[in-house]
């Protein structure tokens, strides 16, 4: 065991790959089964064991913690924390969409789905962002060098493939890859610095209790690859409705993510509006793209 370690440390030091580390067995697995669709598939890396404990100390564990600690994340990040769950940012959507239906208060929100996020994670700017959060220079260099020097072997039902692809300066493969341990921390860290720059500039919700006396704002909420965004109309200035501000931040969002390597799957975005307006004696919810016409 002494051995191994020393081994590992050796490695970490002086930035060293291991020959037996740089095979990667990629496996294609169908996200509708029996519909082998190109661009339906997940992509999963199979590493060494010993590899993967790596990623995970160092990331998942070491890293993940010191954000914690030293309160660097977001509280809109829901994914890759511990006591955060998925269900926690569905229930505030809902939360967002029953309170504004009740205070009748005009809402518009878009989800968000970020394109197979932990292959589009590129490396150097990454690595940077991960010391930040606390990650030593030794293993951000490696994991680095580690990523370029990787032979991508397929496998399929017919076995694994002899012939390999890798990293080259004409065609550079980024990303963490999903499947080692490394690369939902790395996206966490990537899409906080997104999501910390959105806070100052968007337009974002706020709700307030009949009684005035909690106020709550907030931009938006993120799990993993998905964000959802909103803006309500008691935030809204110029002149604009609470749709066009949604539409200059979600733009916005858009740009962010394509600097950092990545790219919305539009065909999975939604967009809802909820706007009330006064006929008569009455709040009237219309529908789009009918906005308060007549």
């Amino acid at each position: 065991m002494q051995v191994i370690h020393g081994i590992l440390d050796l490695a970490l030091k002086h930035c060293i790959v291991l020959t037996r580390w740089k095979r990667t067995v990629t496996s294609l697995i169908e996200k509708k089964s029996g519909i082998p669709l190109i661009h339906k598939f997940r992509v999963i890396h199979i590493i060494e064991g010993d590899l993967q404990f790596l990623a995970r100390f160092y990331y998942a564990r070491q890293m993940m913690r010191y954000a914690e600690d030293n309160e660097l994340i977001t509280d809109q990040q829901y994914g890759g924390r511990q006591g955060r769950m998925a269900q926690s940012a569905v229930l505030n959507k809902i939360a967002y969409y029953n309170i504004s239906h009740q205070s009748l208060t005009s809402c518009a929100f878009m989800d968000d789905d970020a394109r197979a996020c932990y292959d589009r994670i590129v490396t150097s700017p990454s690595s940077a962002e991960c010391r930040r959060w606390g990650v030593s220079h030794n293993m951000a260099s490696f994991t680095n060098t580690f990523i370029e020097e990787q032979n991508f072997h397929i496998r399929s039902a017919y076995g694994i493939s002899e012939d390999s692809y890798s990293f080259s300066e004409d065609k550079p493969i980024q990303g963490s890859g999903q499947g080692v341990s490394w690369a939902g921390p790395r996206w966490t860290c990537t899409s906080n610095t997104i999501c910390s720059i959105m806070n100052k500039t968007n337009t974002g919700m706020k709700f307030v209790d009949p009684t005035n006396e909690i106020e709550v704002k907030k931009n938006s909420d993120l799990f993993v690859d998905d964000t959802a965004t909103g803006v309500s109309a008691n935030q809204i200035k110029d002149g604009k409705s609470a749709l066009e501000h949604l539409q200059v931040d979600e733009q916005k969002h858009a740009d962010l993510l394509f600097s950092t390597g990545h790219l919305l799957a539009l065909y999975k975005c939604l967009f809802y509006y909820f706007t009330f307006c006064i006929k008569g004696t009455k709040f009237v919810h219309m529908q789009y793209p009918n906005l308060c016409s007549g």
